[in-house]
């Protein structure tokens, strides 16, 4: 075993393990985490979203994380008027329509929903590209409408990296 093999295979036995057993939703999401979040983005207090994305292509040796997701984004959308866009009315449906429960693994997540109130971060947001990563710091899977919902919204912006 040369030097370098022994080094990668210590650096692997020292990662702590992984996400949970399938299977291992905890409990759903109450509703009024859900309306919470509606109402924050409803209310107008949401002065500005952040748009994440980092294309599947790009292969990294663990699981992206959402502070990872959010220092090494390929792409970054700022709406400085988000109170008043009509963003506003489609992210409030696609929230209001999403199943979301807890659950116990963790998310190689891709896309990213940074909510602020002036120079206050309030929310945050954070899929994988079927609709399962974070809620602030909750574990949490979806139906993936939030994720289609950023997709049909904002892929635009960048060419090829995701099916339509």
């Amino acid at each position: 075993m040369t030097a370098r093999s022994l080094l990668l295979a210590l650096f692997l036995l020292s990662l702590p393990a992984c996400g949970g057993q399938a299977g291992s939703e905890t409990e759903v999401i109450g509703d009024k985490d859900i309306r919470s979040a509606v109402n924050q983005v409803r209310s107008g207090m949401i002065s500005r979203l952040e748009i994440l994305y980092m294309p599947k292509e790009i292969e990294t040796f663990v699981a992206v994380h959402p502070s990872e997701l959010e220092g090494q984004a390929h792409y970054r959308i700022g709406i400085e008027r988000f109170g008043q866009s009509r963003l506003r009315e489609n992210l409030v449906s696609a929230l209001q329509d999403s199943a979301i429960r807890k659950v116990n693994d963790d998310s190689d997540v891709r896309w990213g929903c940074v909510f602020y109130n002036g120079k206050h971060r309030v929310l945050t947001m954070h899929f994988d590209r079927f609709g399962k990563g974070y809620i602030g710091a909750t574990r949490v899977a979806t139906n993936g409408r939030i994720v289609e919902f950023l997709r049909r919204q904002f892929s635009c912006v960048w060419k090829g990296d995701y099916p339509a």
